[in-house]
């Protein structure tokens, strides 16, 4: 049995130049409109730029990062859909207000998900604080 910790990984990071504004108990994909890098084309910038789909049949590691703006009210939530549901133990995460890094509110999440070929992974990000409030992700 040999092992190859790199050699066959599918791999990408991509990440959110703009400001996704998320209402008040609104439910908003976390779209990325830029890569670090993508060895097998998990993601798009043009189409469907919220989704990272599987390239071919086997288990994924999903990690994501959701910045917030500032505000002093309300619970934070940064869920993972698997081809547009959430259904897992891992799916959501939630934070309050004051748990504050350079003065954002930072979520982290990540899963292993066993995905068909041409399956898909979503981040969405939703809050209570009863206003608009500003996110962004790098996954």
């Amino acid at each position: 049995m040999s092992y190859d910790p790199v050699g066959n990984a599918k791999a990408t990071e991509a990440f959110t130049s703009a400001v996704i504004v998320v209402g008040n108990g609104a439910v908003v994909p976390i779209t990325c409109d830029g890569e670090s890098f993508d060895t097998d084309s998990l993601h798009s910038i043009a189409t469907n730029t919220e989704r990272f789909v599987a390239p071919e049949t086997g288990y994924y590691l999903f990690l994501g990062s959701l910045s917030w703006s500032v505000d002093a009210d309300g619970r934070r939530q940064l869920l993972v859909k698997v081809n547009g549901e959430v259904g897992f133990s891992f799916a959501q995460t939630q934070s309050n207000a004051a748990v504050l890094v350079f003065d954002l509110s930072i979520q982290t999440i990540s899963g292993i998900a066993f995905l068909n070929a041409g399956e898909y992974v979503e981040f969405y990000g939703t809050h209570n604080a009863g206003n608009n409030l500003n996110a962004g992700l790098t996954n």
